[in-house]
């Protein structure tokens, strides 16, 4: 009797629980192995998501301080301009034979206007970070037509020539480098900080002047302006003719016109022509406000893929990464009865997106491709001794880490791409689902638990 109670007991001591038979089917169980890896990208998408807030943290901390230094150095300029501005009144008699005055203001445009600018890019420093910021000689020049004045009005008008005056628009006057002068029917007059009125710009420079609308008023503008990362041009003129030069060799058209030519090698040139007929305002009008700023054009000097960009770029990737990187994991526990424990997945999956803030602290002190270099290198090398301590066998271990090496390679290649970079990562993605499909293609996946 005591011998069969032994033999009970020894029975249900050897009975498996519930949950050694679930672990035990979740280990010999192909699909629940898969479906428990999927489980755990998803997870390690928690901490993904983290480390790109970071960099998209520093991204926004690199632009609070191009602000900053703007503000200080000026900010991106839109140059306008010169217009004429020409006081009157319409003068009427009321019922009570009172004569009442009312004031207006009418604006000529250029018939003749030719920009040409000259840019400078600098790089200036606050902190860790790097802004672009430019010096600029600018020539301004044309003509005024002579005016008719029934074109400012008919009827009983008092059109005050004496209080004229002319206008230039500038949109950060922090920039100024120099007194501006206008050379005005070869007389030298020096502008005075301000707009005479609102109605054309908003921020600028004016003189007053006598004008004579009965013949041509050439002028000529030098300005020496700086200006931080774009600057812009509005075609007033009747024909608006535009030469920009740079040692800048990443610009960016930008507006509402693009050049009719330009060059870029060791610099950019660029050269408008635009006619009055393409934009959407007139030649000349009286008190009412244009929004002349749509027709703005010009350049912006791009940092192409700075820093910030290309390490947000290279985390987009991190996904695919560590699915890729389970997948071989996965391929591993296949081919060599080797299970592998979710915690050392997790590991493995932390270390691939450690590998972003390493890139962004590094890159923000030394080049961004060495950056890239040093922590694919340190991930690799982790990850590589991790598996060999765990599968103690190098011909994985060397194999893993050839396969990180081609993706972290595939990756930089991408980065150093901007028209290209779609089609040869959509190339990439396809050769790695091929070589996956063709080292997959012998496996029997229904018969792989039976084995």
């Amino acid at each position: 009797m005591f011998i069969i109670e032994i033999q009970k007991h020894k029975t249900m001591q050897a009975e498996p629980s519930f949950f050694e038979k679930l672990n035990e089917k979740i280990k010999n169980s192909v699909m629940l192995r898969m479906l428990g890896i999927a489980f755990l990208i998803l997870i390690l998408l928690i901490p993904s998501e983290m480390v790109m807030s970071i960099l998209r943290e520093r991204k926004y901390r690199q632009d609070d301080v191009i602000r900053e230094v703007s503000d200080i150095w000026g900010r991106s300029q839109t140059l306008g301009g010169p217009v004429i501005t020409i006081p009157y009144n319409t003068i009427y008699t009321d019922k009570e034979g009172k004569i009442i005055k009312t004031k207006h203001l009418f604006h000529l445009l250029p018939e003749e206007l030719y920009y040409s600018s000259d840019i400078f890019p600098e790089t200036r420093h606050r902190g860790i970070f790097d802004v672009m910021v430019y010096k600029s000689d600018n020539i301004i020049s044309g003509s005024f037509p002579k005016l008719d004045s029934s074109l400012i009005g008919n009827g009983n008008i008092e059109i005050l020539w004496n209080k004229a005056s002319i206008n230039f628009g500038l949109s950060d006057l922090r920039g100024i480098q120099e007194e501006v002068y206008i050379n005005w029917n070869n007389k030298k007059i020096p502008f005075n900080p301000g707009v005479s009125n609102e109605n054309v710009f908003k921020s600028g420079i004016h003189i007053p002047i006598l004008f004579n609308p009965g013949k041509n008023n050439d002028f000529s503008i030098n300005l020496a302006l700086n200006g931080s990362q774009q600057i812009d041009f509005l075609p007033l003129g009747k024909t608006t003719t535009i030469d920009l030069k740079s040692s800048w060799s990443s610009p960016k058209f930008v507006g509402a016109f693009i050049p009719d030519s330009y060059e870029i090698k060791d610099g950019f040139t660029a050269h408008y022509k635009q006619l009055h007929l393409n934009r959407n305002f007139p030649q000349y009008w009286s008190d009412s406000n244009h929004n002349i700023y749509d027709s703005a054009m010009g350049v912006e000097l791009i940092t192409p893929n700075d820093n910030y960009n290309k390490a947000i770029r290279s985390a987009k990737y991190a996904e695919m990464f560590i699915a890729f990187t389970f997948l071989v994991f996965f391929f591993f526990e296949v081919k060599n009865k080797k299970r592998i424990h979710p915690i050392q997945y997790i590991l493995v999956g932390l270390a691939l997106i450690i590998n972003y803030t390493l890139l962004v602290s590094i890159s923000e002190h030394i080049s961004f491709n060495w950056a890239y270099i040093i922590s694919a290198v340190a991930t690799i090398a982790l990850i590589g001794w991790y598996v060999h301590v765990i599968l103690v066998k190098k011909q994985l271990t060397w194999l893993l880490i050839a396969i990180l090496t081609m993706l972290y390679g595939f990756i930089f290649v991408i980065l150093q791409l901007e028209d290209w970079a779609l089609l040869a990562g959509s190339i990439g993605l396809f050769i790695v689902l091929t070589g996956v499909m063709y080292f997959s293609r012998k496996i029997d996946w229904y018969n792989l638990n039976s084995k």
